[in-house]
Formats: C-alpha cells, structure tokens, sequence
C-alpha cells in the first residue's frame, strides 16, 4: 500500500512540474495619464454636439468628453484640448481641461456673433488613438431679420446706359442689432425708365452686407428706382429703396479753374491772366486745374472717364501737388459735380535747364469713351 501511495504521489509532482503556463493574475493598476508614452487612450463625445443658439451667447449645454483606457476604464487627471476650428468663430471657457474622477472633461462655447453660422470645436489629446469635434449653429433671430438699411451708393448720378459708379449696399441685422449672414436680398427696377440690377437676389456675407450692381436707362434728365427686401420677409423695415439721376452722354468739357503760382522768389501770387497760366520751374502749380464734362442740355456728368496728357514739352500731371508723384498722363474719374482736377508741373526736377522765357508747356484732356468729345488743352507759360 505504501508502494502504491508513492506511485501516485510522484506521478502528481511530475504533472506539475511539465505545466509551463505562467500564473493566473488579477488587472494590474490604472497606468494613469501619459501624454509622452505610445497613444492608447480613447475620446468618448457624451454631450453637447448639434446645438443651436443665439448669435454671441454662450450654448446652453457644455461640451463634454470622456476619456477611457483600454479596458474600459476612466482616466483621471488626463489633459485634453479643445479648439475652435479656425473658421468657427466664437469663443471657449477653456482651451486645455483635465478630466475629473469620471473621466469627463467639459467646457462652455460662446457662438458667433453672426446669424446662422456654425461653430466647430476640435477635441485633441496627445496620447488618444482619436480626436472628436462639436459642431454648433447660430439662429436667425425669432420672426427672421429685424431690419435692413442702405449702406451706400444711394443718390448717385449716372450717364444712360452705363452702370452707376458705386455699388449698391445694405445692411440686414436681427432686432438685437446683431449682422445677419445667409439671408437673401431680393432687388428690382421700379422706377419705368429702364435699367437693370445685374443680379437678383443676392445673399448677405459674414458682415450681414448684400451688394448689386446698377445700370440705369436710356433716358436722361430723370430719377430712377431700385427697390431691395428681405425673404422671407418679417422686418420692419422690409423695403429699402435707392435712387440715382441720368445725365447724357458726356458733350462738352469746360474748364472752370486755371491755377495761382507763385513768382521766380516764390513769395507771392501770380493770378492768372485770361487762358495763360505762370509756373514756376520744377515745382507744382499752386492750386490744380479744374475742368467739368456736361452733356448736351448742360447737366454736369458724373463717371466720365477723362485722361490728362502732357502733349507739349517737359512736365507732368498729378493727382497730388508733390515731387514723385507726376506722370505724363494720368486718368481718373469726373466727381458728383461732374469735376476732374489735377495738378501741373513745368518741368521735371532732372530736366536741366527747366524753363526758358516765353517757353509754353500743354496738358490735355481728352474723354476715353467718347471720342467725339473736342479735348481741350491748357497752356502754361514757363516763368523765372
């Protein structure tokens, strides 16, 4: 008997002996937070994403992460990072949070200031297999935008036929005077003398503005209309109208000021005498000449496209009275009163000599796009 207790004793200790599996263990403890180490945590969106709220204020639910490891468990004192994507806009209560005792980490956003516009939150952590992002959108303030007002390019003048110098521009803000984006602007001609908006509608950008481009009619001497309105429309007001008056085609170029220059010292005033205006060598006129372009009945047009040229000797023309700024011929635009200035110089400072008695010098003006228009000519007589 005890032979055979033996037997089975030791056949036991060598059956131990030939398992080679290691021990059976319980999980070890949470590694903790290890933004340096490999990537092994995971982001969990919990709340907070597809809001809507009003343009400015803050969302009425934070965002809200929660960060695990692999088996599952929460992470605490993790940091992570949130960010406003770079077209969002708005504002956050933080940039960087570490995760509570669940795990969650949680911030408030602030919207944009601008109707129906979204906000995207970027959640970030170094030592994440992932990254999430929020998304959230601005209404438009209950009953649609509150108001929408002229900005500019109302009381123009135009020549028939041809698009007015200046845009048209409105403004569309919600009741709490907060810019509205993404509204439409509908426009029309209203007035019965022709004309044409070159778009309709048109949507308002990040600033609430809405623009268009107005061409008005064929007939001179009269005050034209464009109304614009919002759709779908609930403001007060919902209307805004524009206006602009017609002149002909450009006709005639008047010249209305010649200039004063000084004397050879430089001390006083020479006056002009008749047609004949004095410059003293290498330095501008004192004041600029000044021309009008009216058309046929004699209305002043205002968008003539006008070229001043030196024709006749050594000189320049300016849109400013100091040394550098001349040129041989320079263009521009007749004003609301239907002006065009510009100012003079004799010679150039590198001409030498500059001026010799009795020496005359020309500018000319000439319309670019109408060339039937006679160009008119100012002489300068050079004076030491």
């Amino acid at each position: 008997m005890r032979t055979f207790v033996a037997v089975i004793f030791s056949l036991f200790v060598v059956v131990a002996g030939c398992d080679d599996s290691p021990p059976v263990t319980g999980p070890g403890p949470d590694p903790g937070p290890d933004p340096g180490g490999p990537a092994f945590y995971t982001l969990q969106k919990l709340s907070g994403d597809g809001q809507t709220g009003t343009p400015g204020a803050p969302l009425a639910d934070p965002y809200v992460v929660k960060v695990v490891d692999p088996l599952g468990g929460a992470v605490t004192g993790a940091s992570v990072r949130f960010v406003i994507d770079g077209n969002g806009g708005g504002s956050l209560s933080s940039s960087t949070v570490l995760t509570d005792s669940a795990g969650n980490a949680a911030v408030t956003a602030r919207l944009p200031d601008e109707s129906n516009v979204s906000q995207t939150v970027m959640v970030q952590m170094d030592s994440a297999t992932n990254s999430l992002s929020f998304t959230s959108t601005t209404t438009v303030a209950a009953g649609g935008p509150a108001s929408i007002r002229i900005v500019s390019g109302d009381g123009q003048k135009g020549i028939v036929r041809d698009t007015l110098l200046d845009p048209l521009v409105v403004e569309v803000t919600t009741a709490e005077g907060v810019t509205v984006a993404g509204v439409s602007v509908k426009w029309q001609v209203i007035s019965a003398e022709g004309g044409s908006i070159r778009e309709t509608p048109t949507v308002t950008d990040e600033q609430g503005l809405a623009t268009n481009r107005w061409r008005v009619g064929d007939l001179p001497g009269v005050t034209e209309q464009v109304i614009a309105w919002v759709e779908p429309s609930n403001a007060n007001p919902d209307t805004v109208v524009f206006t602009a008056s017609t002149t002909g085609v450009p006709d005639t170029i008047v010249i209305v000021q010649g200039a004063v220059e000084l004397d050879h010292i430089y001390h006083s005033p020479e006056i002009v005498i008749g047609d004949t205006v004095f410059v003293a060598p290498k330095h501008w006129a004192r004041q600029p000449f000044k021309g009008i372009v009216l058309d046929g009945d004699g209305r002043t047009v205002r968008g003539a496209i006008l070229t001043w040229t030196v024709t006749d000797s050594e000189g320049q023309v300016g849109l400013e009275p100091e040394d550098g700024m001349g040129e041989e011929a320079v263009t521009l635009n007749t004003a609301e009163d239907g002006a065009i200035s510009v100012w003079r110089k004799a010679c150039s400072l590198d001409d030498d000599p500059c001026s010799a008695e009795g020496r005359w010098i020309g500018a000319t003006l000439s319309i670019d796009k109408y060339p039937d228009v006679t160009p008119i000519t100012l002489d300068a007589m050079i004076r030491e």
